[in-house]
């Protein structure tokens, strides 16, 4: 029982160094970001890579000032959204709509969202014009390698789960 009891405590200490290890290297990738000029920057992108049936619309609040933040994710984050929307809108084409703003959150959405507080935010929105989601596909977004896209032609933890299982040799 006393070796139950070491191997115990071992791991609690693990489990707190990691979580030093964790927050100590967030804190040196969040700096102070113009989130515009990340937008912007993206924005660029995926107009040279989108096709003309795709028009980009874009809504740019530029005067919130800076927030810290993680830029490299905050571009992934909006890297991926867009692309999930061009996908929506591929066969088609339609319009994809990029704003940026301010929102203040109040006694009330608290009250919904117990981690956040008062105050101003900036808030990143994508919408697009294609075909939506079916409820069952709403509901399962935020799993980690949910997709409903086939091995090969995801970009996300699920294509690099499969990529990473392949018979073939790892160098």
């Amino acid at each position: 029982m006393a070796n139950l009891d070491e191997v115990l405590k071992a791991g609690h200490r693990a489990k707190d160094l990691v979580q030093q290890m964790l927050t100590f290297s967030e804190h040196l990738l969040h700096q102070a970001v113009h989130v515009h000029l990340i937008v912007k920057e993206v924005l660029t992108l995926l107009r040279l890579m989108l096709p003309a049936t795709v028009e980009i619309c874009q809504v740019i609040d530029t005067d919130y000032g800076i927030v810290i933040a993680d830029s490299t994710q905050i571009h992934q984050v909006l890297m991926n959204l867009c692309t999930n929307a061009y996908d929506a809108m591929r066969e088609r084409g339609g319009v994809l709509t990029v704003s940026l703003d301010t929102v203040e959150v109040g006694i009330g959405s608290t009250e919904t969202h117990p981690n956040l507080h008062e105050g101003v935010y900036i808030r990143l929105t994508v919408s697009d014009t294609g075909h939506g989601m079916a409820s069952t596909i709403i509901n399962r977004i935020f799993e980690p390698f949910f997709t409903t896209k086939s091995v090969r032609e995801g970009t996300g933890l699920r294509a690099f789960r499969s990529l990473r299982n392949r018979d073939e040799p790892r160098w």
